[in-house]
C-alpha cells in the first residue's frame, strides 16, 4: 500500500479495449454479487416480514429526499477536471462537509416522518444520518481508481461492498432487528468499500482547506448533486409515493419486488457508469466519434438488458412462488411489470454518462428530474388504481418514456442511422417475450416457464446477433480473450 502519486494514464487511440475489461470485470462481479444478493434475499424473506420491508423501504425514500449536497458527484468532478492528484485532497475537505450537511438534513426529515403517522421511522433515519458522514471518503477512493481507469478494482470495491451488506442484513433479520437490519448494514457497507481502495491505493494526502478551490470543485459538484438527487429519486420516489397511498404491507411487497428486480440492473448501472465516464471523458477532443460510441454502448447495452430482464419478468414469478413464503407471493407481478421496464436502463446508463463525460450537466439535470417525476407520478397514480401490481405497471411505463427523452438528446442525424439496428431486434425480441409469457398461460410451473425462456433467449438473442454492426461481436470477442489469458495475464493487463 502506498500514498504516493501513481502517473496518470496515457490516453489510448483505441479505447475498446478498456471498454471492453472493465465491462467483463464489472458485469461478472455483478453477476457475482447477484447471486449472493439472492440467497440473501431467500433468507430475509423468511425472516422479514412485509412491514419491515415497507419500513425501511421509506426509511430510504426519504433519505433519498435530503441528498441534494450528496457529496457522491465530488469523485467524478475531479476525474472530469483531469486535475485528481492535484486536487484530491481539497476534494476530501468538500466531501466532509456535503456528507455532514446531509446528515443533518436526514435528521431534520424525523418531524415530517411523525407528523405524516411514520414515527417508526425514527431510529432508521437517525442510522442513515450516520451513515451519510460515514461514508465522506467513498467518493474520493472511487474517483481515484476510475481517474486510473481501474475498473478491475473498482468492481472488487463493489462487490466487496455488496457482501458485506448482505451477511450483515441476514445476521441482523436472523437475530430479530426486524427493519433495522435493512439498514444497519448501510455503514460496514461503506467501510468495506473504503477499506479496498484504501488497502489498494492509499489515501489521499491530507491538506489545509483552500476554500478557493473548494468553491470552486462546488459548483459543478453541485450541479450534479442535483442531478444525483433527481436520478435516486428515480428508484426511491416511487417507493415513497406508493408508501403514502397504501399500506406498510403493501409497500412492502412493491418495495421488495423492486429490489428483486432491479437490483443486479441498477448495481450494473452504477459499474458501467463508472467505467463509461471516464472512457467518455478521454474521448472528448473528438465528439463525432464520442457520439458514435454511446450509441454502440446503447444499443450493446439495450439488447443485453432485453434478454436479461425479459428472462427474469419470465423466470422470477415461478421461481417466487417455489421458494418464497406466501407472504411474498403477492410481489410476483411487481417483479415481472419492473423487469420489463428496466430494459430501458440501458440508454439512461451510457447516455447519462456521455453528458456527465462531456459536462452537458444542465441537460443531464434536466433529463433525470423529469425521469424522476415520471416515476414518482406513475407510481403513486398505479398505486391508487391497483395497489402495489399498479405502481409497478405505473413505473415500467415511466422507464419507457423518460428513455426516449434521453435519447432526443442526441444529434439526431447519428441517432438516425442507429434506428434500423436497434429498432428491428428490439421489435423482434418484444415479440418473443410476447409469445413465450403466453406460453406460460399464468402458470406457475418452472419446467414450462423455462422452456418458454429457451424460445425467449434464442430468438432475441438470434436478432441482436444478426442486426449486429460489430459491437457485440467485439465486445464479446475482447472479453473472452481477457478471460482467456489466466489470470496472471488478466493481472497484468490490469
Amino acid at each position: 500500500m502506498t500514498s504516493a502519486a501513481k502517473p496518470e494514464p496515457k490516453p489510448s487511440k483505441s479505447f475498446s479495449g478498456v471498454v471492453a475489461r472493465g465491462a467483463a470485470w464489472n458485469v461478472g462481479l455483478a453477476l457475482a454479487n447477484k447471486a449472493v444478493t439472492l440467497a440473501g434475499q431467500v433468507l430475509l424473506a423468511w425472516f422479514l416480514e412485509p412491514a419491515d420491508m415497507g419500513l425501511s423501504g421509506m426509511a430510504n425514500s426519504m433519505a433519498g429526499f435530503t441528498s441534494l449536497l450528496s457529496a457522491g458527484a465530488v469523485g467524478d468532478v475531479l476525474v472530469q477536471r483531469k486535475r485528481y492528484d492535484q486536487e484530491a485532497a481539497q476534494g476530501l475537505w468538500l466531501s466532509l462537509i456535503l456528507c455532514t450537511v446531509s446528515g443533518l438534513l436526514i435528521l431534520a426529515a424525523i418531524p415530517f416522518a411523525v407528523w405524516s403517522g411514520h414515527g417508526q421511522l425514527k431510529g432508521l433515519l437517525v442510522i442513515l444520518a450516520a451513515a451519510s458522514v460515514a461514508g465522506t471518503a467513498n467518493t474520493i477512493l472511487g474517483g481515484r481508481l476510475k481517474f486510473r481507469l481501474d475498473f478491475k478494482h473498482l468492481a472488487l470495491s463493489h462487490f466487496a461492498e455488496g457482501v458485506t451488506y448482505t451477511l450483515c442484513a441476514v445476521l441482523l433479520a436472523r437475530a430479530g432487528f426486524g427493519p433495522y437490519s435493512l439498514i444497519l448494514p448501510v455503514i460496514p457497507r461503506l467501510w468495506a468499500g473504503a477499506l479496498y481502495v484504501y488497502w489498494r491505493e492509499g489515501f489521499p494526502p491530507m491538506e489545509r482547506p483552500h476554500w478557493r478551490l473548494i468553491r470552486e470543485l462546488f459548483k459543478p459538484t453541485f450541479s450534479l448533486a442535483l442531478t444525483g438527487f433527481f436520478v435516486g429519486l428515480q428508484t426511491q420516489g416511487p417507493i415513497f409515493f406508493v408508501g403514502m397511498a397504501v399500506s406498510a404491507a403493501a409497500t412492502g411487497h412493491f418495495s421488495w419486488g423492486w429490489q428483486v428486480a432491479g437490483q443486479a440492473v441498477f448495481l450494473l448501472a452504477v459499474n458501467l457508469r463508472q467505467v463509461l465516464m471516464p472512457v467518455f471523458t478521454k474521448m472528448g477532443e473528438e465528439p463525432e466519434r464520442q457520439v458514435s460510441a454511446v450509441l454502440r454502448v446503447t444499443r450493446a447495452m439495450t439488447g443485453a438488458l432485453s434478454l436479461a430482464c425479459g428472462l427474469q419478468a419470465l423466470l422470477a414469478p415461478p421461481l417466487l412462488y417455489a421458494f418464497f413464503p406466501g407472504k411474498w407471493h403477492d410481489s410476483g407481478p411487481v417483479i415481472t411489470w419492473v423487469s420489463l421496464g428496466l430494459v430501458a436502463q440501458g440508454v439512461w446508463i451510457s447516455i447519462s454518462s456521455w453528458m456527465n463525460a462531456a459536462g452537458r450537466y444542465r441537460n443531464l439535470l434536466w433529463a433525470n428530474a423529469l425521469a424522476a417525476l415520471l416515476n414518482s407520478a406513475g407510481a403513486f397514480a398505479g398505486a391508487l388504481w391497483d395497489g402495489a401490481e399498479g405502481a409497478a405497471i405505473g413505473t415500467a411505463a415511466a422507464f419507457g418514456l423518460s428513455s426516449l427523452y434521453f435519447l432526443a438528446s442526441v444529434p439526431r442525424q447519428a441517432l438516425k442511422n442507429q434506428v434500423r439496428p436497434f429498432l428491428f431486434p428490439m421489435l423482434l425480441t418484444a415479440l418473443a417475450w410476447g409469445l413465450a409469457y403466453a406460453y406460460c398461460g399464468g402458470h406457475m410451473e418452472i419446467l414450462r416457464c423455462s422452456l418458454a425462456s429457451i424460445l425467449f433467449l434464442g430468438v432475441g438473442g438470434t436478432a441482436w446477433w444478426v442486426w449486429d454492426d460489430g459491437t457485440l461481436k467485439s465486445l464479446a470477442h475482447r472479453v473472452l480473450k481477457h478471460f482467456s489469458k489466466g489470470p496472471v495475464a488478466r493481472t497484468q493487463a490490469g
